[in-house]
């Protein structure tokens, strides 16, 4: 029995011998350096290299290398075409840099029948699955083998010439785009395994750290295990004890849209994070002044914080208005939005109770957002303390270009007419180091003579001109001109009244203004 075993271990030495053989004459004939390695420890048989194909456009120094690879070399007789390879070898040729190619060679007396298969994203998968398979499985590599098949399509009469080709077809950064085959085949939605312990009074903390609420967190055991192809490692290739444990939390990016009651809609960058240990899930929406956090378990926590003198952006000053204004009973309606995907994330009520100036500040964040958007400008960041400071101002021009209701009362001159149809009138604020303003026409939709007082409500704005300038005189000079081109335009109709700066009258005093009637 063992003289048999012997004879046919033999035998298949001597094929495996003639295939190396003639596969180097092969290449000799081809003009291929073709070096054999002397000592066979990581499974390759021949190491070639094709001849350069010099370029004479491209600098000697730049030339690109001649094109190399590895070659393991298989031989056999007869009608077999399946050919066994030690799995850590072929993880090796998976994971090597260089080209490289398993090669069948079918010897029918002189002649030769040339198989080969490019190691490529297919057999790389393959191969390094049944790697992790042996791993989880705790299989020596070097004692698996697993078995390669060559079909009719794996035929190459000029094998050389093809090898040369597959080279080519993927020379541009070969080593970058096999590398990252190797690094993400088989990777799915997540790449490891997490497991802290912490104890039972810091339950929450861990979501709170994967949450963004927490910066760290001392756990008593850290361990991570990887997985690929679906299955875990047989041992974690992290395990700590004691660890001050840091993460980046990632949260998806997107729109939040708040339906207020009413018709009032707000719509606010925001971020949206979650958590989740396998039992319990929660997950926390950011949108900057508002923060919502939900589970784990029944943890519900919604806050509203704006600093007074934080410079943000106007959307979140005008959700944080908005927010003021809301009666405990109100709710609100939450609807996110990322990418094309649409999450209902329910409803919210909130008790606030600051004052009762936010309808204001309200009209003036959106006159300021008005100007911006007729002018085609961005918006400027500013912080509430801001908007505040200068409310008055802003109330005047939120009433004048805004979509709220406008009356003016006044006690008219005897023998002025006051056939009047329209009023035509521009008003401006400073904020900050910026100068907000706008020329806009309100026709007049009813009159009424109260008390000897003549009582004008006005229908929603037509906006003629805004801007935001930086340099208030220059500012002052171009609202008054646009102002005066409109009066110009609009004054052959007779019926226009023409009050010049909203300001002048609306100075908050209560008490009556001359009307200077351009």
């Amino acid at each position: 029995m063992s003289a048999s075993l012997c004879f046919m271990s033999n035998r298949n030495q001597m094929i495996g011998r003639s295939g190396e053989k003639r596969f180097s004459l092969l290449c000799t004939d081809h003009d291929v350096t073709c070096n054999r390695s002397e000592e066979d420890d990581y499974g390759w048989d021949k190491f070639i290299e094709f001849p350069p194909r010099a370029r004479s456009s491209i600098a000697l120094d730049m030339q690109p290398n001649a094109p190399r690879a590895l070659v393991q070399v298989k031989a056999t007789k007869g009608d077999q075409r399946t050919v066994s390879l030690k799995l850590d070898n072929a993880i090796r040729y998976a994971r090597s840099e260089l080209p490289t190619f398993i090669v069948l060679a079918v010897l029918e007396g002189d002649r030769t029948i040339w198989y080969a298969k490019h190691v490529w994203a297919q057999l790389i998968g393959a191969w390094l699955l049944a790697g992790r398979m042996a791993d989880a499985n705790g299989t020596p590599p070097h004692t698996t083998q697993i078995s390669l098949t060559f079909s009719d399509d794996d035929r190459h009469d000029d094998l050389l010439g093809w090898m040369a080709g597959e080279i080519a077809t993927e020379s541009f950064d070969y080593v970058k785009r096999k590398g990252n085959i190797v690094q993400t085949i088989g990777f799915g939605e997540r790449a490891g395994v997490i497991k802290a312990t912490v104890g039972s009074e810091h339950a929450h903390d861990i979501f709170d750290l994967m949450l963004g609420l927490k910066d760290s967190l001392k756990v008593t055991r850290f361990t991570y295990t990887s997985e690929r192809f679906g299955i875990q490692a047989r041992e974690p290739e992290i395990d700590e004890i004691g660890v001050l444990l840091s993460v980046k939390p990632y949260a998806d990016r997107g729109t939040l849209h708040l339906n207020f009651p009413g018709i009032r809609r707000c719509t606010v960058a925001a971020r949206l994070y979650s958590a989740n240990d396998g039992t319990h899930c929660a997950w926390r929406l950011d949108a900057g002044g508002l923060d919502i956090v939900v589970g784990p378990q029944d943890r519900t926590r919604v806050r509203a914080h704006l600093k007074q003198e934080t410079s943000t952006t106007m959307d979140q000053l005008l959700l944080f208005a908005l927010l003021q204004q809301m009666p405990p009973e109100a709710w609100i309606d939450l609807e996110m939005r990322i990418n094309d995907q649409v999450l209902d994330l329910g409803s919210i009520s909130m008790s606030m109770g600051s004052g009762t100036g936010w309808p204001l500040l309200t009209i003036a964040i959106d006159a300021m957002r008005t100007v911006t958007k007729f002018s085609a400008q961005t918006e400027p960041e500013c912080s509430m303390g801001d908007v505040l400071r200068a409310s008055h101002e802003l109330g005047v021009l939120g009433g004048l270009i805004g979509n709220v209701a406008l009356r003016l009362s006044c006690v008219p001159n005897s023998g002025v007419s006051q056939a009047f149809k329209s009023m035509l009138s521009f008003s401006s604020a400073r904020v900050r180091d910026l100068s907000f303003g706008a020329v806009a026409r309100r026709d007049i939709v009813s009159r009424e003579v109260k008390g000897g007082r003549l009582e004008l409500y006005f229908a929603p704005p037509t906006v003629i001109w805004t801007s935001m300038d930086a340099d208030a005189a220059q500012h002052h000079d171009r609202i008054s001109a646009a102002y005066q081109n409109e009066l110009a335009r609009m004054t052959p109709r007779g019926d226009i009244l023409a009050i010049g700066d909203l300001r002048l009258i609306a100075d908050g005093s209560g008490s009556d203004r001359p009307i200077m009637n351009d």
